[in-house]
């Protein structure tokens, strides 16, 4: 026996039919007619006008209460026969979301489909900061959301440094039945700005601030097939020399970041030892892993080196002398790699052979969504491709674990296209199936060797688990960058949809789809054909 469609999307589109028929028979439009008569009686008195407009306020109220019980003649019968069909199909009693899930699996299995939408969504906006800006319209099982609404998300920066946030404000929302429906999501949310230094990287060493302690060459945690073509770059490093015998008073650090900004010590004693220098020095918001430790000389006449763990590089110490007599001379020892967000680089010299492959083990979850971002920094490459995938073996020949939709979790990269000598955002969005196997493996690989004359430095590695904006949405992502965002960023992500497939929205608003992130088998030549719907 087979499930009864004809029955049930006939019946639902003669419903439908007559639901919008009801609605405009008990006035669900009226909202321009209203203000026509406002208009016609605006130079009247006060008390003329208090009576117009209490009696619209009467009519509105009858209104909105006759609609829903008119939704209530659509929602419950529709309810009750999807799950009398599917019990008549199964021969087992099932609960109205166990009764959908059977409606879309046998759905599948029979090719049936509704009338497929169009949405689409850019992002727009001025920004100070150049971090990414990223979204995907994708579900959690592969499939394009298109039951997203039509509108424009406003995002906004908040806060400032290393824990900035995002307000997400969607467009004024309605509830299903409401004549104004769809509208917009009506969210309000607020996000965390992405970087691989948040608790919620599941990358082991994201930042590569460790090294591994049997090959220099390697992340801490990390595996890898990588021979002489690899190595991690240097930590930056200042060294403060003291000479000329200070006899008291005090110095200030005065640090200035990359990005310009200016931090100052609290006053250092002329002859503090390297253990109160660096409590000083790691007091300053951002250097907290930051360490001071004595070189050569004796009191007062000390060297100190000073290394810059955990942060990007650019960073210039100047000292603010308040002393009697002596000199602070800085001395730099090593600039630090490329890096963005602290730690250190790892930097691929090509060979044009060699095809460097990298496996970092990661904890997931089953049919979940993820977000992935790396940094790349190229060098006269000419020819060179990275894949980042899920992967579940040691093998170059693996490929990447699919989401339900039989999408590959792999993102790939054209080196060669990149801005020469300047850090470019890889970015990207994986979701996981049903089933896992029991090991999971973010795969960073060179599928198509560097050229020999290339070199790449790679940084900031985060894969993050993530959810839509809302359910049913689009999944939002903004990451760091070189330059960090301001607090009066704005950004728009503006989503277009054609809400095509009539019977496909109506059966969002009648069992609420959205909430649960289910969606009809669609196609552009669909099966179940919206002139149901009369």
């Amino acid at each position: 026996m087979a499930f009864d469609y004809t029955s049930f999307f006939t019946k639902l589109g003669k419903q439908i039919d007559a639901y919008k028929k009801l609605l405009l028979a008990v006035g669900g439009t009226t909202d321009t007619e209203f203000q026509q008569i406002l208009d016609a009686y605006a130079s009247e008195s006060r008390a003329v006008l208090s009576t117009i407009e209490g009696t619209i306020s009467s009519i509105s109220s009858l209104q909105t209460s006759v609609s829903s019980q008119i939704s209530t003649l659509l929602t419950n019968p529709m309810s009750g026969l999807l799950v009398q069909l599917v019990k008549d199909d199964t021969g087992k009693s099932v609960s109205r979301a166990q009764a959908l899930d059977e409606l879309i699996r046998q759905m599948e299995n029979d090719s049936q489909s509704v009338q497929n939408g169009t949405v689409s969504a850019s992002f727009s906006g001025t920004t100070t900061g150049n971090g990414s800006t990223n979204y995907s319209l994708l579900n959690v099982d592969g499939k394009t959301a298109e039951l997203a609404y039509a509108e424009d998300i406003n995002i906004r920066v908040q806060g400032t440094g290393e824990s900035q946030s995002y307000l997400l404000i969607g467009d004024t929302g309605y509830s299903r039945f409401n004549k104004d429906y769809p509208g917009g999501s009506g969210i309000r949310t607020t996000r965390s700005v992405a970087n691989p230094s948040t608790s919620g990287n599941l990358v082991t060493n994201g930042t590569i601030s460790t090294i591994s302690s049997t090959d220099s060459n390697l992340p801490n945690g990390w595996i890898s097939t990588a021979s002489t073509t690899a190595s991690i770059s240097a930590v930056q490093q200042d060294e403060i020399v003291i000479s000329g015998s200070p006899s008291a008073g005090y110095y200030n650090i005065e640090i200035t970041d990359s990005d310009g900004k200016k931090l100052v010590t609290e006053p250092i004693a002329y002859n503090a030892l390297s253990s109160a220098v660096q409590n000083a020095v790691q007091n300053l918001s951002g250097y907290e892993d930051t360490t001071v430790s004595y070189l050569s000389g004796s009191s007062p006449n000390f060297t100190f080196r000073v290394i810059y763990n955990n942060r990007k590089n650019g960073n210039t110490i100047t000292i603010s002398n308040s002393t009697t007599g002596g000199t602070f001379a800085i001395s730099t020892i090593n600039t630090g790699g490329n890096f963005l967000s602290g730690g250190r680089c790892l930097t691929i010299t090509g060979n044009g052979v060699e095809k460097v492959v990298y496996y970092i083990p990661v904890n997931l979850g089953t049919r979940t969504g993820y977000f992935f971002s790396m940094r790349l920094r190229p060098d006269t490459v000419t020819s060179g491709v990275l894949a980042v995938s899920l992967v579940d073996q040691f093998e170059t020949t693996t490929v990447p674990i699919q989401d339900n939709s039989s999408n590959s979790n792999q993102v790939t990269q054209d080196i060669s296209a990149l801005t020469n000598a300047a850090f470019s955002a890889v970015n990207g969005f994986f979701r996981t199936p049903n089933e896992l196997p029991s090991s999971v493996y973010l795969k960073v690989e060179f599928t198509t060797a560097l050229d020999a004359s290339g070199v790449v430095e790679i940084s900031d590695l985060l894969l993050k688990a993530t959810t839509p904006a809302y359910p049913g949405g689009p999944y939002i992502e903004l990451t760091d960058g070189s330059t960090d965002w301001a607090k009066d960023d704005r950004l728009v992500l503006t989503v277009t949809n054609n809400y095509g497939g009539q019977i496909h929205q109506w059966m969002d608003r009648i069992f609420n789809l959205k909430s649960s992130g289910r969606l009809l088998p669609t196609s552009g030549t669909p099966t179940i054909s919206d002139t149901l719907i009369s």
